[in-house]
């Protein structure tokens, strides 16, 4: 499919498929304010008062893609185009450090900057979404952005870095809760980690955050940013509505000396 062809699609179709009937909603809003509608439309048609006010579209996982690059600008900008006639208000984005920060201490902001730029032209505003989590394994993911390299190669001789089940199996997604205060990481803790990172951002971003343009920072904590244990990946085998597997942290390590496990989760079994 071309640019050309693949710009009359939109990342989510259910994002258009209402916005195709803002106009029918806005009477049902009317009418709430004239009290002249039905109960049964009352808490569907309260939705659509938020939705005038603020409408927010999800950029696709892969704007900016694993390799750093923003691969389909024309593409984008006739989505955002048809976005801002819709009436939408802006949209939201992953900010990946699997992407930006392949290095320690080493932040290529580049790409992102083209995006948020052409964001800014396109007269709508941006949701950044600091996503500190693994890209991929989760339902209906097609993108694969893991967390970075040598945050990895850490794990490499010291596995119980990652939440680990009791088979022992460990999971990448996401750096252990247990870590946030340890200097693990060429003498960073994964705190000033995640910090040093955001003030990056803040730096290179404080022209766009300045004018306004960026409205809103999330800060994605857990497995697919959801501030969870990843206790049920199907990369793993699980299957809906399986039970999730119970997760140890690296703050169980205390155990090791008293218990005398070589690993943290051997003292589950």
């Amino acid at each position: 499919m071309g640019d050309e062809a693949a710009g009359d699609s939109v990342s989510s179709a259910s994002s258009w498929a209402a916005l195709e009937s803002t106009k029918a909603r806005r009477k049902t809003v009317i009418g709430i304010r004239r009290g002249i509608v039905p109960a049964a439309e009352y808490d569907e048609a309260m939705d659509w008062i938020f939705l005038e006010l603020r409408i927010r579209d999800w950029m696709e996982l892969g704007v900016i893609t694993s390799d750093n690059e923003f691969e389909k600008p024309r593409v984008l900008r006739k989505q955002l185009k048809k976005l801002k006639k819709a009436g939408v208000d802006g949209v939201m984005v992953d900010v990946w450090w699997g992407i930006i920060e392949t290095k320690p201490k080493s932040y290529d902001w580049i790409a992102y900057r083209k995006l948020f730029q052409m964001v800014k032209e396109e007269g709508l505003r941006l949701q950044a979404i600091m996503s500190f989590h693994q890209c991929g394994g989760n339902v209906g993911d097609v993108v694969f952005i893991p967390i970075p390299q040598w945050v990895r190669d850490v794990g490499e001789y010291d596995p119980d870095i990652f939440y680990t089940n009791r088979k022992g199996t460990r999971n990448q997604e996401y750096l252990s809760l247990g870590v946030d205060n340890l200097p693990l990481f060429g003498s960073r803790t994964a705190v000033e980690i995640y910090s040093d990172y955001m003030k990056s951002f803040r730096k290179t971003m404080s022209d766009f955050l300045e004018e306004g343009l960026i409205t809103d920072i999330e800060v994605g904590l857990g497995p697919a940013g959801e501030m969870r244990y990843p206790s049920y990946p199907e990369t793993q085998g699980w299957v809906f509505p399986g039970i999730g597997e119970f997760q140890v942290s690296f703050i169980c390590c205390i155990f090791r000396s008293t218990c005398g496990c070589s690993h943290i989760y051997e003292g589950l079994i």
